[in-house]
């Protein structure tokens, strides 16, 4: 199921998933985060501000990180990405100590539209100073509006697609691109008209629910790619990170669906017989990473396969110096 050199990232990059402000009018005190009083509360589930036909979802409980022994460590390995440098650096902004929750969502994995929503801790003041901050670091300018009592301010971020920050609510934001704020702030007032009876602060978004223990979870329904030696990748995976709150030790699963059973059992031999390898060499033994790969375990169910271990405090702090390892590596290899 997974490439050669994806096994010593495994460990690295799922324990990485344990591992956006100038003044702009606030929403009217008559409205209430811009609605009236006199509108009723909306009936049904909530609706979401992620976009429908969405591909790839990855949602990750930061304030559960920061609880955990490895808060530092996974802010520090995060903001030293390249990722985070290209949307966030500059701003300030500490993603472990300065969120709660976040989840985004794209129609691809390299996609250039993404709609994320940040549940944050501070004030709003912060989020605004965070934007300066970014639009100073980058040289861009900050614009600040109001769209249906909503403020709405672009992201200081040279992107293919320009994308614009919402303050939806009390300690959130959604980021989305500028053309879909009009979509946003509609689910906002929603959101904000069914508070008046939920609280101020409730978390509405769907995607923001988080079973018992869970971390991190990515979802995509994006084929993989093919290609020489990995013919048969799988048609949609999903992987989650949950963790035990006494011994902090994480669980991953990963699931992933095939075209045929026979891809399905290829893929099992492949990810299992790869486990095996990888754990016996130097460089995976040397960083104290092979046990998660040995204790690794697979079962397949018609064209469908389900791959289960385990990391312990010190495992995931290994993987973390691991991931940074390699970034580093690919970072310094020749072009």
């Amino acid at each position: 199921m997974l490439h050669r050199r994806t096994w010593l990232a495994l460990v690295s990059c799922l324990s990485m998933l344990l591992v956006a402000c100038g003044p702009a009018p606030r929403p009217s005190d008559e409205g209430g985060e811009g609605t009236s009083g006199a509108e009723a509360t909306p009936t049904g589930p909530p609706p979401s501000f992620l976009p429908e036909g969405h591909l790839v979802l990855a949602r990750l409980d930061m304030a559960r990180v920061r609880r955990s022994p490895v808060a530092v460590d996974v802010e520090s390995a995060m903001v030293a990405q390249p990722t985070w440098q290209n949307l966030a650096g500059g701003s300030g902004i500490r993603p472990v100590q300065d969120l709660d929750q976040m989840v985004v969502a794209a129609d691809g994995v390299y996609a250039q539209r993404r709609v994320a929503v940040l549940r944050y801790v501070g004030t709003e003041a912060m989020v605004r100073d965070r934007l300066l901050a970014l639009s100073v670091a980058r040289s861009l300018p900050l614009t600040w509006s109001e769209v249906d009592g909503f403020a709405v301010s672009t992201m200081p971020v040279a992107l293919p697609v320009p994308h614009s920050v919402v303050l939806t609510a009390e300690h959130e934001v959604v980021v989305c691109p500028t053309d879909d704020v009009a979509r946003v702030v509609a689910v906002a007032r929603d959101h904000a008209r069914r508070r008046a009876s939920a609280g101020p602060d409730a978390v509405l978004e769907p995607q923001l629910t988080f079973a018992a223990g869970e971390v991190a979870t990515l979802i995509s329904s994006e084929p993989m790619p093919a290609y020489a030696g990995y013919p048969t990748p799988p048609q949609s995976y999903r992987m989650h990170a949950m963790e035990d709150d006494a011994s902090h030790q994480v669980f991953v699963y990963l699931h992933g669906e095939f075209a045929t059973e026979a891809d399905a059992q290829a893929a099992l031999d492949r990810a299992l017989a790869s486990a095996r390898q990888y754990a016996s060499e130097f460089i995976v033994r040397g960083a104290g990473l092979s046990r998660p790969l040995e204790v690794l375990t697979g079962t397949r169910q018609g064209t469908a396969i389900d791959l289960q271990t385990n990391l312990t405090v010190d495992e995931v702090r290994r993987g973390l110096g691991a991931a940074a390892l390699l970034q580093m590596m690919q970072q310094r290899a020749p072009r």
